[in-house]
């Protein structure tokens, strides 16, 4: 078979498994709650200087830290180890640090969920799975009065405001608050351009920020989101 048929047979097989978590996941939740069932997860917060890495599954909406369930017969360092491993492509000696454990009831099962630490001077190529794990960004806490971008700066990242509240202000079009959900930095990346506004942090505030390089990638594989991402640039840039 050629490379591009194997890509494509590839493709095919990690669109089946992202279809299968997602049918399958709500059933699993019912399942777990009619049966009261008890689970145990390992979960590890990866820090790379002041930012933190997070993950988004196919089958959830919200992000989170990499992670999953505890086999039998595993200790949780273990399984953490193997789900970076699974999930990123994140394998090695790295220095795990226990955090904490923590119990609740999450999916209609009652879980108890142990927490690493991995801090990193600087992080490796991640590879994603494509089937449970689709993205993978940074989180960058900032504190309030923090000046993110600066207008006239070449753009090296779109960010997505994840809590806290900042400020877009721009020559022409004044400010612009920006709230949870919100993101910027989008028309300067799709153009490979400046920044063409200032955007301050009001309050202390979390950010997800998507490198010019993770865009292209994530656009490739889901076209869709550079139209999204194209229209909203159109409509708060005065883009065509």
């Amino acid at each position: 078979m050629s490379d591009l048929g194997q890509a494509r047979r590839s493709t095919l097989l990690d669109a089946a498994w992202r279809t299968a978590y997602r049918v399958g996941f709500p059933l699993a939740r019912i399942w777990w709650r009619l049966r009261h069932q008890q689970h145990e997860g390992a979960l590890v917060a990866v820090y790379v200087g002041q930012a933190l890495l997070l993950v988004r599954s196919s089958y959830r909406i919200e992000w989170n830290f990499p992670g999953g369930t505890v086999r039998h017969g595993e200790t949780p360092e273990v399984a953490a180890r193997r789900e970076l491993a699974e999930e990123i492509g994140l394998a090695g000696a790295f220095p795990l640090v226990a955090a904490g454990d923590a119990w609740g009831l999450w999916d209609g099962r009652g879980d108890k969920v142990h927490f690493f630490e991995l801090r990193l001077d600087r992080l490796p190529e991640l590879q994603v799975d494509n089937r449970e794990i689709v993205a993978a960004l940074r989180s960058h806490l900032v504190g309030a009065g923090t000046k993110i971008v600066e207008a006239g700066e070449r753009a090296e990242a779109m960010y997505f405001v994840i809590s806290g509240d900042v400020e877009e202000d721009h020559p022409r079009r004044g400010k612009r608050r920006l709230h949870p959900g919100d993101f910027f930095g989008e028309a300067a990346l799709l153009h490979a351009g400046a920044h063409d506004a200032t955007v301050t942090a009001r309050t202390r505030s979390r950010l997800l920020a998507l490198s010019a390089e993770d865009y292209a990638n994530l656009v490739r594989k889901y076209p869709l989101l550079k139209e999204r991402i194209a229209e909203h640039a159109a409509k708060h840039h005065d883009l065509k």
